[in-house]
C-alpha cells in the first residue's frame, strides 16, 4: 500500500498590511542534552485548525516525527497552541480538533490541565479511550 501525507511548516495569509507568515515551531531534548528547536510540521484540517505529528528524541542526535500518533493543534497568526495529548491515529485527533474547538466551554488558550479535564470527558463518550 502507497500513500503520500504532505507536511507543512507555516501557513501564509494575506492581510491588508501585506502576508502574514506564521511558522509553529517544537522544541526537543536530544538524549546529549542538547535542545534543538525547528519548524512543527503539521497537515491542516480546516481554517486554524491541524493535527501535528509525535515528535521526540530519538538516541542522543535524533529527532523522530511518529506518525502513528497526532495532536490536535490551532495555527494562526495570533497564536499556535498543540493539544497535550497524542491520539493513536490522525481521524481521532481530527475529531478531538474539532470537538474542542466547537465547545463553548474550551478555549485554545485554556491550560493543559482543563484540556486534559475537557479529554477525559469527552473521549469517553465518543468511544476514545483516556
Amino acid at each position: 500500500m502507497s500513500m503520500f501525507l504532505k507536511l507543512n511548516a507555516y501557513t501564509a495569509k494575506q492581510t491588508r498590511q501585506g502576508v502574514s507568515i506564521t511558522n509553529p515551531s517544537v522544541t526537543v531534548e536530544l538524549g546529549n542534552g542538547t535542545t534543538v528547536a525547528f519548524p512543527a510540521p503539521f497537515v491542516p484540517v480546516s481554517g486554524p485548525l491541524a493535527v501535528v505529528p509525535a515528535i521526540s528524541a530519538d538516541g542522543e542526535t535524533g529527532v523522530r516525527a511518529d506518525l502513528s500518533r497526532w495532536s490536535p493543534a490551532y495555527i494562526s497568526t495570533q497564536q499556535t497552541v498543540i493539544f497535550p495529548v497524542h491520539f493513536s491515529d490522525q481521524a481521532t485527533a481530527v475529531l478531538a480538533a474539532h470537538a474542542f474547538d466547537t465547545d463553548p466551554n474550551t478555549s485554545w488558550t485554556d491550560s493543559v490541565d482543563q484540556k486534559i479535564a475537557w479529554l477525559r470527558e469527552w473521549g469517553p463518550a465518543n468511544g476514545v479511550r483516556v
